[in-house]
């Protein structure tokens, strides 16, 4: 991914915004992120003490510390561009060779390949909620795109 990215013309890098926390884990799986925790009471006169007993919780969502959750985002981005494939063929591809975990770095030749990039990858991600945060390109067009919709991005003006 990095070896390809300094060969284009126009950089366009963005980062995932808390990608981990926002994949909902499915009912089944939820049971192999349990946890343990003091049951905790208020006593008569308001204060919160910790009881002798333990609670039992599950996560709904991918907790960014378990050694399995770059593995579980990576997959389902990749099986999301396998979904969508005919309906969004460049943003697709480039999930497929240039995202790693929630960081995608690339690189296209035009101004007009990079603006019809952004836009089918917002597309792509929004079916499962993803939103993007931290862009960052060298195209001047991109950059007037962005400024139009309000999208906070940081401006570099070499590449």
């Amino acid at each position: 991914m990095l070896l390809r990215f300094p060969l284009s013309k126009i950089a366009i890098i963005r980062d995932g915004s808390q990608a981990f926390l926002l994949l909902i884990l499915a009912d089944e799986d939820r049971d192999a992120t349990r946890f343990l925790w003091y049951k905790t009471e208020y006593t008569s006169d308001g204060n919160l003490c910790k009881a002798d007993e333990f609670v039992t919780y599950r996560f709904t969502r991918l907790p960014f510390t378990l050694t399995s959750s770059p593995f579980l985002l990576s997959a389902s981005l990749l099986e999301l561009a396998t979904m969508y494939k005919q309906t969004y063929p460049i943003a697709t591809k480039r999930i497929e060779n240039n995202t790693y975990m929630d960081d995608f770095v690339i690189g296209t030749s035009t101004d007009t390949e990079a603006i019809t990039l952004y836009h089918e990858m917002l597309q792509l991600t929004s079916h499962i909620s993803l939103p993007f945060a931290k862009w960052t390109t060298n195209s001047k067009a991109l950059q007037g795109e962005w400024k139009q919709e309000n999208v906070p991005f940081r401006e570099i003006t070499q590449f």
